[in-house]
């Protein structure tokens, strides 16, 4: 690239480039860390605030779906290679990383049925956004790219929460990462000035929820507000540009079941924003049931069985938090007579019952579920490929 095409990339793309001081990573993990544990970290020899004052700030949604990595190659000769991969680098499906937009398009599975991740359709929803991908590439001058998107689901998310409509069996462009011609890793998180970018070829991003230029304790009421009155969504991402702070996630289902101690030592800025937090936490609808949910658990006998609803809450998340495209072709391989020791060998069951036991502190009382959670996998796998 000559002296002249590099100035005017810079110029056209500036707002979508903004560098991190991260090492680099095999998979490009974008870095994304939990509230509370932010608040954590914000004192100590190597403390990081978790917030700016005074600072540019985003909040984009949180959308509750199965991570999808897509690599792209833009070849001298005019042809293209293009890779999908879950959140862990494994491949979505048999020849994921090797595959081009006519192959996409033209060839089946090994089942003969079309490219498909997690239940969704590849075949037919990732063209439009692939080409446009290509497309955004050619015009930033670049020959290889990583987009990271959340895949919605056919039905249901992993939590659990019914998706509407028009946000089923999509995807959504959460973050860009490539390296420019000097070598410097560029990680691109959404703002309100690169989604028009993105916009001009057709690239779906996820929502753009709040923006303001100066971020203040009203600022974080606001999005802790957006969290308790959208309980039907996972949560979102706070974001403040450059080296000023740094990706958090601000779940609202996941946040932390039991109050924790504070920790000590805080700005006064930041103790002022825990106390929102933890005060959010304890008028929020969500937690309430979910801290009521603990406290019925503890009094539980300590053998008592796990239900369905437990189990498959499970099922159902850890299935969606990497491929298993190798467990599933030797899972229909064998007789159905025979699968259940497949499923009993898997990663996916090993997961499974890890999780359970994490949560339910009982691994006598996870070892009597075998049979039940194997029943349930089998259930899950039956109800996914109808």
């Amino acid at each position: 690239m000559s002296d002249q095409q590099q100035q005017q990339t810079s110029s056209d793309v500036k707002q979508t480039q903004q560098q991190t001081s991260e090492t680099e990573s095999k998979t490009f993990y974008r870095k994304a860390t939990s509230i509370y544990s932010a608040f954590l970290e914000s004192v100590g020899d190597y403390a990081k605030a978790p917030f700016v004052p005074d600072f540019e700030w985003y909040i984009t949604e949180k959308i509750d779906g199965s991570q999808l990595w897509i690599e792209i190659k833009l070849l001298a000769d005019g042809s293209h290679v293009i890779s999908f991969r879950s959140h862990g680098g494994g491949e979505c499906f048999q020849g994921a990383l090797t595959m081009t937009l006519e192959k996409l398009t033209t060839t089946t599975n090994v089942s003969g049925k079309p490219h498909s991740y997690q239940g969704a359709n590849l075949t037919k929803i990732l063209p439009p956004v692939l080409t446009g991908f290509i497309e955004l590439m050619k015009f930033q001058n670049l020959s290889h790219s990583h987009f990271y998107c959340e895949l919605t689901l056919p039905g249901k998310t992993p939590c659990q929460l019914p998706y509407p409509d028009d946000m089923k069996s999509r995807v959504w462009l959460f973050n860009q990462v490539y390296f420019d011609a000097s070598g410097q890793k560029i990680s691109v998180s959404l703002t309100s000035e690169n989604i028009k970018l993105y916009e001009r070829f057709n690239i779906p991003t996820v929502p753009l929820v709040l923006h303001g230029e100066k971020f203040s304790l009203d600022d974080f009421q606001k999005v802790l507000d957006w969290c308790d009155t959208n309980p039907d969504h996972e949560g979102v991402m706070f974001y403040q540009p450059g080296s000023h702070g740094r990706l958090l996630k601000v779940k609202t289902h996941h946040a932390e079941s039991l109050i924790k101690e504070k920790p000590q030592n805080m700005t006064d800025f930041d103790s002022q924003a825990y106390d929102m937090y933890m005060a959010s936490l304890s008028k929020s609808k969500v937690i309430t049931r979910k801290r009521e949910r603990f406290a019925k658990e503890q009094e539980r006998k300590l053998n008592a069985p796990l239900s369905a609803d437990e189990i498959m809450t499970e099922i159902s998340k850890e299935f969606t938090h990497d491929s298993h495209q190798d467990f599933l072709e030797k899972y229909y391989a064998e007789p159905v007579n025979q699968r259940h020791a497949i499923l009993k060998t898997s990663v996916w069951y090993s997961h499974v019952c890890n999780s359970l036991t994490e949560t339910y502190k009982n691994p006598e009382k996870i070892s009597k579920s075998e049979k039940f959670i194997i029943k349930l996998m089998v259930k899950y796998l039956n109800d996914l490929t109808q």
